[in-house]
């Protein structure tokens, strides 16, 4: 019986001694979609701020302008041929609903800011009255295209969720602040502009996302 004590006891000191000589890791959450951990905000080094300051006249705005499609055109092409004008025209890396970057001319019709995310409705050009598309001029932003559209941002660049998704919720800020902003939403209704930007294809009105925005005078 004592022998089969002192073995129970040597056991023990061995194990503690083996937790002693381990460093006690930190323990995360992973992230369901990239298997990396979750860090907390406040201790993220990505700041999606600083990002979006540093590649929005560098980066974004010339990706959109130069890859912006007539968007006349993709209606046009989308109502021939969904699957073809999406193979052609999609942009992104996503992998959901296809997203694309647009411009045009547009009349808008009526301004509504009864909510906060707030729509410009627009009669594309050639004009004839009717409601073609709406854009987005906040100050809330919905949905996620104007990121999903950009084929320089790619989920897997991103250490989790959070992270991506504060890329596109700063887009929308920059969006509010430097394009709506600088043309004033009281100014636009009745008024024809030129616009650049981007939208997801869904069921419903077309929802366009600003990235370049003038009055025509």
């Amino acid at each position: 019986m004592l022998r089969a004590e002192r073995v129970s006891l040597c056991i023990a000191l061995l194990g503690a001694l083996s937790l002693a000589a381990c460093d006690l890791g930190t323990v995360r959450k992973l992230d369901p979609a990239t298997g990396k951990a979750i860090i907390e905000e406040e201790h993220q080094a990505f700041d999606a701020r600083t990002w979006v300051a540093t590649n929005w006249s560098s980066r974004v705005v010339p990706t959109v302008g130069k890859g912006a499609i007539p968007f006349s055109t993709l209606r046009s092409a989308l109502a021939e041929d969904q699957d073809a004008a999406t193979r052609r025209y999609r942009s992104g890396t996503g992998a959901g609903r296809p997203s694309f970057l647009v411009s045009g001319v547009a009349r808008v019709l009526a301004v509504d800011t009864t909510s906060r995310s707030g729509v410009a409705r627009l009669d594309l050009e050639p004009f004839d009255g009717t409601l073609d598309a709406e854009l987005q001029i906040g100050p809330v932003f919905r949905g996620t295209a104007l990121r999903d559209a950009l084929p320089f941002i790619r989920f897997d660049d991103f250490t989790n969720q959070m992270e991506y998704a504060s890329v596109s919720r700063v887009l929308h800020d920059r969006v509010a602040d430097s394009v709506v902003a600088k043309v004033g939403r009281a100014r636009l209704a009745g008024r024809v502009i030129e616009f650049e930007g981007a939208y997801t294809e869904d069921a419903g009105i077309p929802l366009i996302t600003p990235v370049v925005l003038r009055v025509r005078e």
